[in-house]
């Protein structure tokens, strides 16, 4: 008895039928050739990932440059809200009627240091206290003004502190609004650092894909996608195509 043969058939049984053994191999498609023998597609992809990131620098101006504006408007803003405060309380009310509380307290005490002025000239004949006299109604004029002014400071402030509030309203949404446009401007600002590490990684792979990077060692390719990788995720990582790097293996 012959042993089993180890030889394949020159034909294989299909359907009940015996037909030509011929297993069809589907060879490997070859990558389209630039003229200096570089795979087109490595070029395509380099050149789109380049354009990118092409515009980074004026992306970097501006974020530099609105950022400040954006944080310098906030200021203003912050402060205003800060400097207002008291109207959303009583404490203003409070601090006025105290104000001239104290304007009239110091304006009884100057008309009864003058009245006694006033008697000691007539009981003696004396220029020195003529001009102390004088002096201290100057001062009397003057506390009555910033009484007065007191006094409509705080018969005005209901209607200024209505007025303060729907102020603080409007700029309270303000504030609200650029502060969401400073966040967004210092994460463009973060983002357009790591995207100018991509782009310098990207410029060297452009130029060894125009050099023939077809040609390179597939662990030196590695190094240089690793590379471009850390840049992509560094601070935050690339929102236009964090797979971009993996199209080259």
């Amino acid at each position: 008895m012959s042993p089993p043969s180890t030889m394949l058939s020159d034909y294989v049984e299909v359907d009940g039928e015996e037909v030509p053994n011929q297993p069809s191999v589907e060879l490997a498609k070859e990558p389209e050739l630039s003229e200096n023998g570089v795979d087109q597609e490595q070029i395509t992809c380099a050149t789109y990932c380049y354009h990118t990131y092409s515009d980074i620098k004026q992306r970097f101006a501006s974020a530099r440059s609105q950022l400040p504006l954006i944080s310098a408007r906030l200021k203003e803003k912050t402060e205003y809200l800060e400097s207002t405060r008291d109207f959303m309380n009583d404490d203003a009310h409070i601090k006025a009627k105290k104000q001239l509380h104290d304007l009239t307290t110091a304006v009884d005490k100057k008309n009864n240091l003058i009245h006694g002025l006033r008697i000691l000239l007539r009981t003696f004949d004396a220029t020195d206290v003529e001009q102390i006299l004088i002096n201290h109604e100057a001062e009397l004029k003057k506390l009555e003004v910033d009484q007065a002014a007191a006094k409509a400071g705080l018969a005005a402030l209901p209607k200024k502190a209505a007025e303060i509030r729907d102020s603080r309203a409007k700029v309270k949404m303000e504030v609200d609004e650029l502060e969401a446009q400073e966040r967004a401007w210092r994460k463009e600002l973060q983002q357009c650092g790591a995207e100018e590490k991509a782009l310098q990684v990207w410029e060297k792979v452009h130029s060894l894909c125009l050099c023939g990077l077809s040609k390179m060692k597939e662990k030196d390719l590695q190094v240089i996608l690793l590379n471009l990788d850390a840049a992509l995720h560094e601070q935050g990582g690339n929102s236009h195509d964090n797979n971009a790097g993996v199209r080259f293996l």
